[in-house]
Formats: C-alpha cells, sequence, structure tokens
C-alpha cells in the first residue's frame, strides 16, 4: 500500500499506464504470430483501466489510446497486415468504451464530491 500512495504521490501512474499501452500494443504485434497470447492483451487493456481508474485518469487518456491505434491501422492495411490492423481495431472500439466508462466514472466522482460525500 505504501508503494501505491508513493506512486500516486509522485504522479507515476500516468508512466505506468503509457507502459501498460505499449505492452499491449506488443502483445497485439505478437498475437499475430503466437495467437495463444490473446489472454495477456486482455488482461493488459483491464490493468490499464484498472490502473486509470485508480490514478484519476481522465477519460481522454483512452480515447487518445484508441486514436492512436486507429491511425495506425490503415498503414497496417497498406503493409498487408489484415489481421494485425483486424485487432487493433478490435481494440479501437474496446478503448473507446472504455472512455466512455471512464467519462461516466469521473462524472459520478464529480457528483459525489459536489455533495460532500
Amino acid at each position: 500500500m505504501k508503494l501505491l500512495k508513493y506512486m500516486k504521490e509522485r504522479k507515476l501512474g500516468l508512466s505506468i499506464c503509457l507502459s501498460l499501452f505499449v505492452l499491449l500494443v506488443v502483445s497485439l504485434v505478437l498475437r499475430n504470430t503466437k495467437p495463444g497470447l490473446y489472454p495477456v492483451s486482455i488482461f493488459l487493456m483491464f490493468l490499464v483501466f484498472i490502473f486509470s481508474q485508480y490514478f484519476d485518469f481522465e477519460y481522454r487518456y483512452f480515447i487518445g489510446f484508441a486514436l492512436i491505434l486507429l491511425v495506425t491501422c490503415p498503414f497496417l492495411l497498406i503493409a498487408k497486415y489484415e489481421t494485425l490492423a483486424e485487432y487493433f481495431a478490435n481494440y479501437v472500439y474496446g478503448f473507446l468504451v472504455l472512455g466512455v466508462i471512464g467519462y461516466f466514472f469521473d462524472n459520478l466522482r464529480e457528483k459525489l464530491k459536489s455533495k460532500g460525500t
């Protein structure tokens, strides 16, 4: 618990979330060659969501992650990596859903703070 408190005070959460996002992208690229890595990529996406909620990130980070993946999709299609582009597109939808859920949690958090609870 002291480690998590230290990380929250030092604002290390964003770097952890970004590193988990990079690991997620790497696992998606490796999933193209090794299909057994599907649970790893799902677990990493879940960790990104948990860390973002713990460190009170804004929902815009998820939408930014989705846009980064979406921008890479046409280049993957041009390079004839159709399956990898499909994986990226699926995770774009996932990050957009997490962005909406994060937006909901942010609004709920603000309403609870304004009520004094």
